[in-house]
């Protein structure tokens, strides 16, 4: 099964997301596609697939990060293209860089390093995929697109972490919770 362990969003993060995203929709028939609510998310951890055997092993390493690790905030701030430069692959909503977040993401990396899992090789910039795009000639445009619609700052308070599955279908990917681990001692 492929997992990832994620940040969801609350209604007020999605609420800025959404009105980014109305700002790009003239871009759908360009080859943007805006990413469908129930995958906004920010992932801390893409795993891949994980056979069945290691994921109870996944589950542990992840209650003791999730115990070891104290709830923050996690803020929305600013817009952004991936790459930085060239034809635009990503639209991102940004996330101010804190400790808290960074040093749950080095328990997870950690954790999940003596597992047998790759640690990243780059350091974590912390983004939630607003959309993706395939084959828009004109990359300059949609950069001053996303820099005009930027987001209001706002935040929420982040109180667990979860272990999520990516299920292929018919219909495309789902995103479905395996588990959630509250931070800190409960």
């Amino acid at each position: 099964m492929r997992l990832f362990i994620a940040l969801t969003l609350d209604e007020e993060l999605l609420q800025e997301i959404r009105s980014l995203q109305a700002a790009l929709k003239g871009y759908t028939d360009q080859g943007l596609r805006l990413m469908p609510e129930d995958k906004l998310h920010l992932t801390l951890k893409f795993l891949g697939e994980v056979k069945e055997e290691q994921v109870a092993a996944v589950e542990a390493a992840l209650e003791k990060v999730a115990t070891a690790s104290s709830p923050f905030t996690l803020q929305l701030n600013g817009t952004g293209c991936f790459p930085e430069s060239g034809d635009v692959r990503v639209v991102w909503a940004g996330i101010s860089p804190q400790l808290a977040l960074s040093d749950c993401v080095e328990r997870i990396e950690s954790s999940l390093a003596s597992l047998g899992f790759a640690r990243e090789t780059g350091p974590f910039v912390p983004h939630i995929t607003v959309a993706r795009i395939r084959g828009l000639e004109d990359s300059t445009r949609l950069r001053c697109t996303t820099a005009r619609g930027s987001i209001s700052p706002c935040s929420q308070d982040v109180t667990s972490i979860k272990l999520m599955r990516s299920d292929p279908r018919a219909d495309g990917t789902h995103y479905v919770l395996q588990r959630e681990y509250p931070l800190g001692n409960r």
